[in-house]
C-alpha cells in the first residue's frame, strides 16, 4: 500500500514540496521515447524542457539523432534511453561528439511491457530515482511527492480494469511479438506470435496460421510501430477482425500519455471480442 503522505524509498521519508518545481527550476532531459517522456513530463509537473529523439508512432530501435540534439543535450540534466538504445549509430556518434554526456545518459533497464501497470510503476520509480541525482533535496522531494501521485493513479487505474480483463480472460488471440505481455496480461491467451512484415514467410505464415486455426483465435493484435499488415494475411486468411495497438504515447492525438494510450488500446482489443 503506497502512504497518502510520504513514500519510503531507501529508508528516507521524503515529503511532497510542488514549489521546488516552479519555473525558476529550470531542466531540462533528452528522452528516448515518449514513455520516457511521459514520466519525465509528470513527475517535473510539466516544467522541464524535453528533447524527444523519436516520436511514438516510430520504433525507437530506429532512432536518429541530430545536430539540434546534440546541442540540446550539451546543457541537458540527463538523457533517458531504453537499453537498446546504448548501442545505436546515432547515439555512439553523440557521445563520441561529447564523450561527457555518456555520464549523464541513464539506460532504464525494466523489463517488460510498460504498457502493464506494475511495469510501469517499476519503469516510473527508476526513472524518478536517476532524476533527483546530484539534486536539492527540495527538487527531490518535490518529485517523489508527484511520484506518489503517479504511482496511486496507477494502481487506482489498474483495479479499474479488471472487469474487463475478466471478459477478455481465456480469448484465444494471434498477437505481435511486441504485444505478446500487454495483451496476455489483459487476459488473453495467446495462441501465436507473428514478427513483422519482414519475417512472414510463406512457412512462418502457414505455421502460424494453422496454431490460429487449431486454438481457434478469435482475432489478430498488430503493433502500430512494427508496422500494421504483418497479420493482414492471418485475419483474412481465417476472417477475424484485427486490433491495431501501440506501445508508445503521442502515436496518435488522442493518446498523449501512458493512460489514454492503454485506455485505446483496450478498446482496440473490445472490438475482437464484438463490444
Amino acid at each position: 500500500m503506497i502512504s497518502r503522505r510520504a513514500l519510503m524509498l531507501g529508508g528516507a521519508c521524503l515529503f511532497v514540496t510542488e514549489g521546488a518545481l516552479s519555473s525558476s527550476f529550470e531542466r531540462s532531459y533528452v528522452l528516448g521515447s515518449t514513455l520516457l517522456e511521459d514520466i519525465v513530463s509528470d513527475l517535473t509537473a510539466g516544467r522541464a524542457k524535453t528533447r524527444l529523439l523519436i516520436s511514438g508512432s516510430a520504433c525507437p530501435g530506429h532512432t536518429d539523432v541530430k545536430a539540434s540534439d546534440l546541442v540540446f543535450a550539451a546543457n541537458a540534466q540527463g538523457i533517458y534511453v531504453h537499453p537498446r538504445q546504448m548501442t545505436l549509430p546515432s547515439l555512439t556518434q553523440l557521445f563520441a561528439a561529447k564523450e561527457q554526456l555518456r555520464t549523464r545518459t541513464h539506460a532504464i533497464a525494466i523489463s517488460g511491457s510498460w504498457l502493464i501497470p506494475d511495469v510501469q510503476i517499476q519503469a516510473s520509480r527508476a526513472v524518478a530515482k536517476t532524476l533527483v541525482q546530484g539534486e536539492t533535496s527540495d527538487f527531490s522531494n518535490a518529485v517523489y511527492g508527484r511520484l506518489q501521485k503517479r504511482l496511486e493513479r496507477i494502481q487506482a487505474f489498474s483495479d479499474g480494469l479488471t472487469p474487463v480483463r475478466a471478459r477478455f480472460h481465456g480469448k484465444p488471440v494471434v498477437s505481435a511479438l511486441m504485444q505478446k505481455d500487454f495483451v496476455s496480461w489483459c487476459g488473453f491467451s495467446v495462441a501465436a506470435t507473428f514478427g513483422g512484415a519482414e519475417s512472414m514467410n510463406p512457412k512462418t505464415l502457414g505455421q502460424t496460421i494453422a496454431l490460429a486455426r487449431k486454438h481457434r483465435a478469435i482475432g489478430v493484435v498488430e503493433n502500430l510501430q512494427s508496422g500494421q499488415e504483418a497479420g493482414l494475411p492471418i485475419a483474412e486468411e481465417l476472417k477475424i477482425p484485427r486490433a491495431i495497438l501501440s506501445n508508445f504515447p503521442g502515436s496518435d492525438d488522442n493518446v498523449p500519455d501512458y493512460f489514454s494510450l492503454v485506455r485505446e488500446n483496450i478498446k482496440q482489443l473490445l472490438l475482437l471480442t464484438g463490444n
